[in-house]
Order: C-alpha cells, then structure tokens, then sequence
C-alpha cells in the first residue's frame, strides 16, 4: 500500500511535474550539459524502466507551497512525495499504451515547446549571460538622470489658460497655493490635501505630467509657469528637495538597463548569425503571403505546396510560408500579410531571429545534451498527463442546477465579496512616537501633514492614504482587523501592528455583501466541476496504480537520503 499526497488536486500533478525540470544555468562558452541535479546518483524507486532519483523528489519539495505539502513526517512524508511522482509515471505510461504520444498534434506541440525551450537556452547563454552592469554604471546613471533629487511638490490643475494666468497672480507662498488648490483644483485627490502631491523624482513628476525641464528648475519656494497637461492646465509649487538613495532606485535601473543590453546583445547575434549563414530573402514565400488577406483569415491555412515555399533561406535552413505563419500563431500575435515590406518587417521580428537561433543551437548541440533531453523527458511526461486527463475525462462532466443551489446554499459564507478599506494611516516603530503623534493629530496637525514620518512603504509619497482588502491580512496583519472595526471618521490608535504601531482614520468601507445564486452561479458550476474532474482524476490515479503494480519497484533504503528542506529550485 503506497501512500499519497491526497491534498494534491489534478492540476497539481502537472505544476510539480514542471517543477521536477530542471533549470539550466549553463556555462557560457559550450552546450548546456546536465546540471548537477540533472545527474542524479541515488535511484529511490523505479516504474517499469524509467528510475526516480532523490534529487527529483526534493526538487518536488521545494516547488510545492504550503497547502500541498505533505501533512505527514519523516519517512512517511518522503513516501508521500515520493508517490507523486511514480503517479506521474504511471500515468504517463498510461497515456503511451492509448497512443497519446502518436497523435501529431501531440508530437507538434511537443516538438515546438522543446524548439522554445532549447532557443531560449542558446540566447540564454550567448546573450543574457553576456551582459554584465557593475554598480558604479549603475550609480553614474543615477546621478546622471538625477533620480537622486525628490522634490515635494503641489498641484493646481484648471480647465483653461485664462484661469491659471488668474490664480498664478495670486501666489506668494505654499500656504497660498495650498489654499487655491483646495479651492480650485480639479484634481479632488491631491485638493484635499492642498494640492501636495508628496516627494516625487523626475520619474514620477513625468507621470503627473511635469515635463522634465519644469522639474529641474523648480526649488524649494518656486512657482512653475503654467503647463499643458490633455486638455487642462497646472501650476506646480516646490516646497522641499531632499536626496533619495541609491539602493532605493537600484532595483528598477538594473531591469532598465539590463533590457537595453539584451536588446542590443541580441540583435547584434541574430546579425552575426544572418551574416554566417548567408540569410537571404527568396521570392516564392513573399509572393504567397503576399496573396492572403489579414481581414479575411490572419492565420490562412495553406495547401502544401504554397505553405513549403521559402520565405528566406540560409545555409543548412529555410524558413517557409506556413512557418512564418505559424510562428506568429503559436506566440498569439498578427503576422503581416499582403505588403511585401511589412511581412519582410515582421519576419526580422519574430521567425528569423528564432529560426536562426535554433539553427545554430543545433549544430553547438545544444539539442543532444543531457539538459535539453532530460528537459524534453519531463516536458513529454507532462503533457502525456493532460493529454490522458482530457481523454479520459475532458468535458465529460454536466453539472446540474440543483447541485448548484445546493453548493450555494452550503457554502454561502464562500461567496462573500472582500471588504474594501480606505485608510489615512500614520506607521512608526516606536510607541512613545506613536502617541507624540496622536497628540499632534489631536491638536488639529493632518495625516497627510505628518505622512512624510510614516515608516509604512510608500506612506510618504501618498501622504499616508492606504486602500487595503479584507483578505490582506498576510500582509498588513492585525491593521486589518482594526480597520474592520473601526468606524468611519473617527481616529484609531496607536495599535499594535505589524512592524510597528498605527494611527489611522478611516476614511470609506465598501463590499461584504453575499451575491444572489444567480450572480455566482456559473463561478459555482466551475467549482463543481473542478471538484469532479479531481475526483475522477483520483479514481483514474487509483486504477492505474493497481493495473501497473507489478511494475512498481520501491527501494526502502534510500528513502531516508531524500532532504526534507532542500533549497528551493532557481528561477
């Protein structure tokens, strides 16, 4: 009798059947080889030929979340998780003895999925390992698009010219503008609080708007001149800079430049390679995607002998009609047809760049190492299993009404909507901070007044508004509980929270309402009929498991070797 991890729904059988693949981080100057976790030494069971390895049950674990860990301990937990995957063999020989396997557009889904996975491996290691940005690059760039400065400012947005030229007359100080911008403002979010919009970088002052030149000159006391923002117009008011920190931008100017360098590295191999290999274009192709119509059929499907016509051919490859179209439907986008510039456009975009990849992938061989087919072993498994799971249970399922008032019935609580919370909420580490500030808020001072000493992310620059969901509780913890209770308008705290203690006001509750049947009656018959097709699945998992038994070899010893809290798999 084997144990099972019986949390584990159906659909879970495929998302810890890819987490069993191994991520390949290859050396930069050859084929990809097995990483290590691809050369497992301990064998724990073996299913007819096929062997499992320890190292592919504890690359299960770490991939599994909480709720789909095993509830069990020790050996039995090992068992468990071992389980799943000689499941996994079971049914994917299952699936070969139906004929699965043979069904060509089995065998082209397959075939096309191994294509991606071994392109992308190849520009992996020719492209994005390539690319190395140190940190004082990165530092020169902050510096040089002058993210280090943050400036407070505030915003008076009108409809016309004539009454910006107006209220500009009218400001001297801060204290002037903030009184205007309540008055006049037709930006209600910013108004409310006299117009701040909190300390913003170039970056963010773009998005509201700001033209770059306009941020750079505005310091702490300046008024900008009026601004064309869509159809309205603003005036903007500094009120203080201060120096923002690089490690706060480092993050975001990394992904920056990093795309930059792939894009560039990557056209400069798909050049190289065009080069080598003696791309050119050839006139057969163009003359039949020239002759579809996009308005009629974006992805024509075309008789044999127009769809092998060659598009562009090169040394030891050709890319032909069909393929050009192909290439566009599989990676959901439009491919261009009848303008000969614009398919030979499009061509440069999507099929050349690949085809030519995989092209030289194969001859480093890339597609003969032990990591792609290893990679291609588990990817085959997996969609052995969906494809048995659709044969065998598919839409076969009809969900009655009745059962679905039923479920309603039982399960109403199931259905609530999530409660919706706007909050004005000041957050400190120190509790004797924390009442210092709930006298000032007692003394008349606003949140938004004092939002800038809120240690909460991102409290500062949106002067402390918080909208948070019932359901948050992992992240804002016992706040949540606290905003549920209190009453609108009325000052809360200081309370203990997570990371710290709170004050808040709230400021709007909306949702917590239980829809009628009729409203939720489809998401219902989609949870009944998940709930069916798991049972079933568990019933298909049952009766396989006793046909093959015999196949079925466990080796007890080497169970114990298997880690319980490996590392989680690399991305």
């Amino acid at each position: 009798m084997y144990r099972t991890i019986v949390s584990m729904p159906y659909w879970a059988l495929g998302w810890a059947l890819s987490a069993c693949t191994p991520q390949d981080q290859p050396p930069a100057t050859q084929p990809p080889s097995a990483p290590e976790q691809a050369i497992p030494q301990i064998a724990v069971a073996q299913v007819g030929s096929d062997s499992i390895f320890a190292v592919e049950v504890e690359r299960l674990i770490a991939s599994l979340g909480p709720g789909l860990k095993s509830k069990e301990s020790g050996d039995a937990a090992r068992r468990d998780y071992l389980q799943s995957l000689i499941d996994q063999k079971l049914l994917a020989h299952a699936a070969r003895t139906h004929g699965l396997d043979t069904v060509l557009t089995f065998k082209n889904k397959l075939a096309w999925k191994f294509r991606e996975k071994v392109i992308n491996t190849y520009q992996s290691v020719k492209v994005s390992a390539q690319i190395e940005i140190s940190d004082e690059e990165l530092e020169d760039l902050f510096v040089a698009g002058d993210f280090q400065r943050e400036k407070r400012l505030l915003r008076l947005l009108v409809n016309t010219r004539d009454e910006a030229v107006k209220l500009r007359q009218q400001i001297a100080t801060a204290d002037d503008f903030a009184s205007l911008a309540r008055a006049h403002s037709l930006d209600l979010q910013s108004a409310e609080h006299g117009g701040d919009l909190g300390y913003v970088n170039r970056v963010g002052a773009a998005n509201h708007g700001i033209p770059v030149q306009a941020f750079a000159s505005l310091e702490p006391g300046s008024l900008s001149e009026i601004l064309p923002l869509s159809k309205n117009y603003q005036l903007i008011f500094c009120t203080a800079e201060r120096r923002a920190d690089f490690a706060q931008y480092r993050q975001d100017l990394y992904k920056n430049v990093w795309k930059e360098r792939f894009v560039a590295e990557h056209q400069a191999l798909i050049e190289e390679l065009a080069t080598s290999l003696n791309l050119r274009l050839h006139s057969a192709g163009l003359a039949v995607l020239m002759a579809q119509d996009l308005a009629v059929e974006p992805y024509p499907k075309l008789a044999p002998k127009e769809g092998s016509a060659p598009l562009f051919i090169f040394d030891g490859g050709r890319i032909t009609a069909t393929h050009y179209i192909e290439s566009f439907r599989r990676s959901r986008q439009v491919p261009a047809l009848g303008d000969s510039l614009q398919i030979i456009r499009a061509a440069w975009k999507l099929p050349i760049p690949k085809s030519l990849v995989w092209h030289a992938a194969k001859e480093a061989g890339y597609t003969e190492s032990p990591a792609m087919r290893y990679w291609k072993q588990r990817k085959t498994e997996e969609m052995l299993i969906l494809a048995l799971r659709q044969s065998e249970i598919g839409d076969k399922i009809t969900i009655t009404d009745a059962a679905v008032a039923q479920y309603y019935q039982d399960h109403r609580e199931q259905f609530r909507t999530p409660v919706e919370l706007w909050l004005d909420e000041l957050l400190v580490d120190d509790h004797n901070q924390a009442k210092a500030l709930r006298q000032r808020l007692d003394r008349g001072e606003t949140i938004a007044d004092l939002a800038s000493l809120s240690q909460r992310h991102g409290g500062p620059e949106g002067r402390g508004k918080i909208h948070l969901h019932s359901y948050q509780k992992a992240i804002y913890g016992a706040l949540v509980d606290h905003a549920m209770e209190a009453e609108i308008g009325v000052l809360v705290g200081p309370v203990a929270v997570t990371d710290g203690y709170s004050i808040f006001r709230l400021k709007g509750r909306s949702g917590g309402e239980i829809p009628p049947l009729k409203a939720v009656h489809k998401r219902i018959a989609a949870i009944l009929r998940v709930i069916e097709q798991e049972r079933r699945f568990n019933e298909l998992i049952a009766h396989y498991r006793e046909e093959y038994a015999d196949q079925v070899r466990i080796f007890a010893e080497a169970i114990p070797q298997i880690q319980l809290d490996p590392p989680a798999p690399s991305s």
